[in-house]
Parts: structure tokens; sequence; C-alpha cells
């Protein structure tokens, strides 16, 4: 999850900077907002109680915190990009376990 996140938000960051303006995204990469990256990296992403438990749907909710994050990031600007991605990530978590919850009871 980690690798997932960190690579796809500064990947997503780094193509923003050549295609866009990179003065617009060029504070991601300055402390204290890469600080705050790799803190929310290692510890709120991967908080065991709501991240999910096999490697695949790690991956892809590491993605998803990163693509909702900095789509945050470029529409609104708010200081609390992260958190809106790491919402958005919990939010689909908590969807697919219901899912798999009434998909085994359903059978």
């Amino acid at each position: 999850m980690v690798l997932a996140f960190l690579g796809g938000y500064f990947l997503l960051v780094t193509i923003s900077a050549f295609l866009g303006r990179p003065e617009r995204v060029a504070e991601l990469f300055r402390a204290p907002d890469v600080n705050a990256a790799l803190f929310f990296a290692f510890f709120m992403v991967t908080d065991p109680p709501t991240s999910p438990p096999k490697h695949r749907d790690q991956l892809v909710y590491g993605g998803l915190v990163a693509v909702v994050s900095f789509a945050a990031f470029e529409l609104v600007g708010a200081a609390t990009f992260l958190l809106v991605g790491l919402l958005a990530a919990n939010v689909w978590e908590a969807w697919r376990r219901a899912r798999a919850r009434t998909q085994v009871s359903a059978d």
C-alpha cells in the first residue's frame, strides 16, 4: 500500500508538473508537504482496521488514495486533500467488505 500510494501520488504530481504549471505542484515536493505525504503513507494508509488484508486489494486501495488525493488537490487545493483520498478509499473498502459479506451469506 505504501508503494502503491507513494508511487501513484508522485507519478501524478510529476506528470502534472510536466504537462501543466509546475509552480502549482512544486510545493508538494517540498517540506512540509512531502513530509505529510510520507507520514500519511506509513501511518495513515496502512492503518490495520481500515485497510484491506489481501495484497491485490491493498494495491487498489493505495492507488485509489493517491488518485483521489491528487484529484482533490487539483480541484480544491485544500490542505485536507490527503484525508479526502483516505476517506474515499475507506468508503470503497467498507463497500467491498459489505458486498463480500452479502455474497457469503447469499451462498
